[in-house]
This record gives structure tokens, C-alpha cells and sequence, in this order.
């Protein structure tokens, strides 16, 4: 039975289109269709970059030894299904 149906035989009330569509995501309306999407994707995670400073150039400064690291995370997505606007993760 359709929703026009069920409202035409009284066994439902018409609801506003704004009440509709904003049910239509929320989770106390319970699981549907329009909220299961595919959500597979693939992300660039960590990239890190280090130097080690030759010892002839820290001897005069008195140091042993100095390592310098440029550290990038969760960099890009290389690949996502989700719609356009939705973190994969989930995250806001």
C-alpha cells in the first residue's frame, strides 16, 4: 500500500514535507534505505620525511647527533565511496 493509499483510507494522517524528509534521516525513525549508502575508501595516512644532520656539522655545537622529521597525517583520501560531504570515518 502506498503512502497516498494509507492516507486516503484514514489509517494515516498527512505530515508537512519538511517533517517527512527530516524523519527520513534521523536514527529514532529507525534504519532505512536512504541512510545505507556504500562506504569503502582507501586514505593516505602518514608520510614522514627525516634528515640526519652530518656530525661535522654538530661537532662545534657539542652535539651527538640531531635528526630533523617533517610528519604529515590523515592526509588525503585516495579513493572513497561515499556520498559527496560524508567522512568515511565519520568523523564531523
Amino acid at each position: 500500500m502506498s503512502y497516498a493509499d494509507a492516507v486516503k483510507q484514514g489509517l494515516l494522517k498527512p505530515i508537512p514535507a519538511y517533517a517527512y524528509y527530516e524523519n527520513l534521516s534521523q536514527w529514532s525513525s529507525g534504519i532505512r534505505e536512504y541512510s545505507v549508502f556504500e562506504n569503502s575508501w582507501v586514505a593516505l595516512r602518514e608520510v614522514t620525511v627525516g634528515y640526519k644532520v652530518p656530525g661535522k656539522y654538530l661537532s662545534k655545537l657539542k652535539i651527538n647527533t640531531l635528526s630533523l622529521n617533517l610528519t604529515g597525517r590523515n592526509i588525503a583520501y585516495l579513493y572513497k565511496t561515499a556520498k559527496d560531504g560524508v567522512n568515511p570515518e565519520g568523523h564531523f
